[in-house]
């Protein structure tokens, strides 16, 4: 059970670092219209991904809860 709590640890870190990297700036964007849509997709994509990333930290905090609570449950049978 350790193991699964330390396993889901390091993916919720490597998770939220992959989340807080600044990405590199591209080249300065061109005022036409087909630049502002690139970064309107850009910043899209990034969105999105930063969703995903959010939906996936809340499955692994409800997993690492549901753990914890089922640990607890047996140490109280265990002391009974």
């Amino acid at each position: 059970m350790k193991l699964i709590i330390s396993v889901i640890a390091v993916l919720v870190l490597i998770a939220s670092t992959a989340c807080s990297k600044e990405e590199p700036q591209a080249e300065a964007p061109k005022a036409d219209a087909t630049g502002i849509t690139g970064i309107i997709n850009t910043q899209t994509g990034r969105i999105d991904t930063a969703k995903k990333a959010l939906e996936d930290s809340k499955q692994v905090n409800q997993t690492i809860q549901d753990s914890a609570a089922e640990q607890r449950e047996t140490i109280e049978k265990t002391q009974q």
